[in-house]
């Protein structure tokens, strides 16, 4: 039901002009973030998502 429903609220957000960028981390559960120091693929989907969330704040 979560992904559903970010998927939803990405969908929305475009439709009202928001730039949206969403990803669906298929592979990791939900509380990913805190496993970074157990999985590997949490620690580069979180790497990525501070890259993104920077790039946009700065404005790129």
């Amino acid at each position: 039901p979560l992904r559903d429903q970010g998927a939803a609220y990405a969908e929305k957000l475009k439709s009202a002009g928001v730039s949206v960028t969403a990803h669906c981390e298929d592979s990791l559960p939900h509380a990913f973030t805190a496993m970074t120091g157990v999985i590997p693929a949490a620690k580069s989907a979180c790497e990525r998502i501070a890259r993104e969330v920077g790039a946009a704040l700065r404005g790129g």
